[in-house]
């Protein structure tokens, strides 16, 4: 029976719990079971739930095929695929292959190696930069009016106010938010505007925002991977890590299954999207992909449209965090 594919044991060196990714080829050892299943085309295998006491006449048990986890929409039962063994007493802990032993203290340098193998294109780190100064007189007020002047130095915040060869007036009348990898790389500028231009933010066609989390590189470096918080815009994410907390943004509420499985590392992954119908559907989609990865998934719902922003200082948006929704595990 083949082991499990490179790609997953690189992603297990970053997870705290060994076991949580399987030892074996998932699709091949459930057909050594007699599992019958559809493979979706999307990570997951979809079959009739597996545990007796759920009579299931229409499919609604899913496997994921990377890390093994479980989700039942029938009888609501979900897992690690360690559980599942257990449950199913599927004997897997005297085959041949093993994954590695998790380091005690994690290598930065093999952290960013598979990061950027997985989930980064080179041509994200070749983008110019544009010209670029420090911020003053309009920015600075906008800066003000939003009560973020203080953010300047600590997130080497820039502004743009002349066009230039490469990238035209794309970026004029734009604060300018340096993007980085996980150990402080520079990708690209993230440029939004103060004025009102057609669009909010603006970076680089070349640039694949769905591959990477801003705030990472900050989060790891401080945090380590314990806990995460997950929200949609950058400015929310740079007041979160000001209060202390290990922030990150996903650039807006659709978040893309490449910054999930950067998440997948985290002990704890708790969404903060806005409380509308994008933002709901992107905590789902968080939440239906994380179950079983051994990771808890919790959310901080704040009241209907207000941002962290809006809060009047930490202690205020610390009783949000202290009451968010743990889902798994529940």
């Amino acid at each position: 029976m083949k082991n499990i594919n490179e790609k997953y044991k690189e992603a297990s060196k970053r997870l705290p719990n060994k076991d949580v990714f399987p030892t074996v080829d998932v699709k091949e050892y459930l057909i050594s079971k007699g599992v019958q299943f559809d493979d979706l085309g999307t990570g997951w295998l979809r079959m009739r739930c597996l545990f007796p006491e759920h009579e299931d006449k229409h499919p609604s048990f899913f496997i994921n095929i990377q890390h093994g986890g479980f989700n039942c929409y029938g009888c609501n039962q979900s897992g690690s695929w360690v559980e599942l063994c257990k449950r199913m007493r599927w004997k897997t802990k005297k085959q041949k292959h093993v994954l590695v032993d998790v380091p005690s203290i994690i290598d930065m340098e093999d952290v960013n190696n598979s990061f950027q193998d997985m989930y980064y294109e080179l041509d994200d780190h070749n983008v110019p930069k544009p010209k670029v100064k420090k911020v003053y007189g309009r920015f600075k007020r906008y800066l003000k009016r939003r009560n973020l002047l203080h953010f300047i130095d600590e997130f080497d915040i820039k502004c743009c106010d002349e066009p230039d060869e490469y990238f035209g007036d794309n970026y004029v009348g734009r604060l300018l938010f340096p993007i980085h990898d996980e150990i402080s790389n520079f990708l690209f500028y993230d440029g939004r505007t103060i004025f009102n231009q057609k669009e909010k933010y603006w970076r680089p066609q070349s640039v694949k925002k769905h591959l990477h989390l801003f705030n990472l590189h900050r989060v790891v470096s401080k945090f380590g991977y314990k806990r995460i918080i997950v929200v949609e815009g950058i400015i929310d994410a740079m007041v979160l890590y000001y209060y202390g907390f290990p922030a990150v943004a996903c650039f807006g509420s659709r978040i893309s299954d490449e910054q999930i499985s950067i998440m997948m590392p985290f002990g704890e992954v708790v969404v903060q999207l806005d409380n509308d119908t994008a933002g709901i559907a992107g905590w789902l989609k968080v939440k239906n992909k994380l179950i079983g990865t051994g990771a808890k998934v919790s959310r901080v719902l704040l009241p209907k449209g207000k941002d962290v922003n809006d809060l009047n200082n930490r202690k205020e948006y610390r009783s949000y965090y202290l009451n968010r929704k743990v889902v798994y595990p529940s």
